[in-house]
């Protein structure tokens, strides 16, 4: 059922070593980034922590959304008293692809905040932490326009996150606080949907070698 069959070239020889590997793994994760205080001494600090991303393969995104319609826009938007009706921040979005886990770089500065997201076929759970505290899991399909960015901060929204990679049937992990210096990000898809089968025949059936192929099987299960 959309498996791949690999056929083997020859009859084993004694102590040949087959290898297995699933070559690709449809899943991503993305990093949104924001410098949300724009301190101008930040900036080039800021630039150097998404340089570090970029060196360890993730892929910095073309700007998300339409300039002539703001809630397309990937943004912070402020949501308190009468602010919620404008993009405030934009996001920068980073994805790396065939990932199953990232060490994010350690956090530059306190004006550095991001918001992890993770999609694919092969994606069913993912987790992120840092400082021991895990990002809360929200379905894409739970996202319809504003979202808390924060889950301790409810005045900042997530708008334009259906128009990311990550809307469908991705999974939005909220940070769980704003940045410290140093905090290192960790992220994870928890379960990736591949199994390795392997077929095997004694096809001699020496009475001599059914131990030996029992016991090479027994490896097999350990």
């Amino acid at each position: 059922d959309g498996g791949i069959f690999l056929q083997a070239p020859a009859i084993l020889e004694l102590g040949d070593v087959v290898s297995v590997a699933v070559n690709h793994v449809d899943s991503t994760i993305c990093v949104m980034t924001v410098d949300y205080r724009h301190y101008p001494d930040q900036e080039a600090i800021v630039a150097s922590w998404r340089q570090s991303l970029e060196a360890d393969g993730f892929t910095r995104l073309e700007d998300i959304g339409d300039e002539e319609e703001l809630s397309s826009l990937l943004c912070l938007w402020p949501n308190w008293e009468d602010q919620d009706y404008y993009c405030h921040y934009r996001l920068t979005m980073h994805c790396k692809h065939n990932a199953v886990s990232a060490t994010l770089p350690p956090a530059p500065n306190r004006t550095l905040s991001m918001g992890v997201c993770a999609y694919g076929s092969d994606v069913h759970t993912a987790l992120a932490t840092v400082g021991g505290d895990s990002f809360p899991q929200i379905p894409s399909s739970d996202i319809n326009g504003h979202q808390e960015f924060w889950s301790v901060n409810r005045y900042w929204d997530l708008v334009g996150f259906e128009n990311t990679p990550c809307n469908d049937g991705g999974i939005f992990l909220q940070a769980p606080a704003i940045l410290e210096l140093g905090d290192v990000v960790s992220v994870a898809v928890n379960h990736v949907d591949s199994t390795i089968c392997v077929m095997t025949v004694d096809y001699r059936h020496y009475p001599d070698q059914e131990a030996i192929v029992a016991s090479w099987r027994q490896s097999l299960e350990a």
